[in-house]
């Protein structure tokens, strides 16, 4: 354990002192949290059913069936119709993670290496760049789950109308520059 501790700021003790190393996961938690924040049916039953969100919801976004995922995701030495399917929900895992956290098509396709195309404005004629298979990674997403849709646009619009917003716990975070 010590090896594994190198840099870790640990007390001085004995070097027969027992130590142990805890590992905690806490299986995507934040998911657990959404599904519960938007009510989203679809992704409630997938959690109650002990399944793996990523893989079901890889599953449901190109028609594949749940346990292929997850048996390709297992796999020591997976086939190229596996890796495929890996992609898929690292792809998707990506997705449901980034739009917790705010991220848009354009961040999005940059982090999973999808081609960032240049568009003009018509207004003021500025280049800007914009990602379509990320916007319809995000779009099969919210297919999907249309609660989570509907949760982050209400919370959106209630920040937007109040200036801050709630945790589920009911702690305030004002933020009064959110229009700026």
């Amino acid at each position: 354990i010590q090896s594994l501790m190198k840099g870790v700021l640990l007390p001085d003790l004995p070097s027969d002192t027992p130590m142990r190393l805890v590992v905690a996961d806490y299986e995507q938690l934040e998911m657990r949290i959404m599904a519960h924040m938007s009510g989203d049916i679809t992704m409630i039953d997938t959690i109650l059913e002990g399944k793996d969100l990523h893989s079901m919801t890889a599953a449901l976004a190109v028609g594949a069936d749940y346990d292929a995922i997850v048996a390709a995701k297992k796999a020591d030495s997976p086939t190229k119709e596996q890796k495929d399917l890996i992609v898929v929900r690292s792809n998707m895992k990506a997705v449901g993670f980034g739009l917790l956290y705010g991220i848009g098509a354009v961040k999005l396709g940059s982090q999973l290496g999808l081609p960032l195309l240049k568009r003009a404005s018509r207004r003021t004629g500025r280049n800007y760049e914009v990602c379509p298979e990320a916007e319809d990674l995000i779009e099969k997403y919210f297919s999907i789950y249309p609660n989570v849709r509907r949760f982050i646009e209400d919370t959106r619009e209630q920040c937007s109308d109040d200036l801050y917003v709630q945790t589920i716990v009911g702690r305030y975070r004002r933020l009064p520059d959110i229009l700026s």
